[in-house]
C-alpha cells in the first residue's frame, strides 16, 4: 500500500508518457492530461481507502485491549449473543427508572458476559469480529468523509506536480516541436 500512495503521481505520469510515445504532443493535451493526473490520485485515494484502509483498521483495533472490547461488544450486540434476560433489557424501548443497584448490576452482567465472550474466543473470532467493526465503520462514510480521511498536505503537493508535470509535458513539447 506504500508503494502505491507514493508512486500515484509517477504512475499516472507514465500513462501519459506512454500516450504521449505513440502521439506528439499538443499544447491542446494539456488540460486532459491534469485531468487525467488529478482523476488518477482521487480514484488512488478511494481505492486505498477501499481496501487498504479496512485492514489497517482491524489491525489497529486488534493491538489495543479497549477496542477490542468494543468490536465485541458490536458483534454481540449485532448477532445478539448476550443472555436472553440481558438481550430483552438492551432491547427494551421502555424508559424505566432503574435504582442505582438495578443500574450496576446491568453493568457487572453485562461486562461479565463481555469478558467471558472474549476469554473463550479464538484468535480468528477476533479477528472477525475487528474486521467487523471496521467494515461497519468504513461503510458508515460517505464518499466525501473517505476522501477528507485519506488526504494531507502532502496529497497538495502530489496534486500541484501531477497538474504541472502534466502542463509541462504537453508545453514542453509543443514548443519542442515548433522550433523543429
Amino acid at each position: 500500500m506504500k508503494w502505491a500512495t507514493s508512486h500515484g503521481v509517477s504512475g499516472c505520469w507514465w500513462a501519459w508518457r506512454l500516450l504521449l510515445e505513440r502521439k506528439p504532443p499538443t499544447s491542446g493535451m494539456a488540460l486532459p492530461q491534469a485531468a487525467w493526473s488529478w482523476g488518477g490520485l482521487i480514484l488512488e485515494k478511494l481505492l486505498i481507502f477501499q481496501w487498504g484502509a479496512p485492514s489497517q483498521l482491524a489491525a489497529d483495533l486488534a493491538e489495543d485491549p479497549q477496542r477490542m472490547r468494543a468490536a465485541v461488544i458490536n458483534q454481540m450486540v449485532e448477532d445478539k449473543l448476550f443472555s436472553p434476560p440481558l438481550q430483552a433489557r438492551m432491547e427494551s424501548e421502555d424508559e424505566q427508572d432503574y435504582t442505582e443497584e438495578q443500574a450496576s448490576a446491568f453493568q457487572q452482567q453485562f461486562d461479565a458476559e463481555i469478558d467471558q465472550r472474549i476469554a473463550t474466543m479464538s484468535q480468528e473470532e477476533k479477528q472477525q469480529a475487528v474486521e467487523s467493526l471496521a467494515n461497519t465503520y468504513i461503510a458508515s462514510l460517505s464518499l466525501s468523509d473517505r476522501l477528507e480521511g485519506t488526504f494531507s498536505f502532502w496529497d497538495l503537493l502530489w496534486f500541484g506536480l501531477a497538474i504541472a508535470t502534466a502542463f509541462q509535458i504537453a508545453s514542453g513539447a509543443s514548443a519542442g516541436n515548433a522550433e523543429a
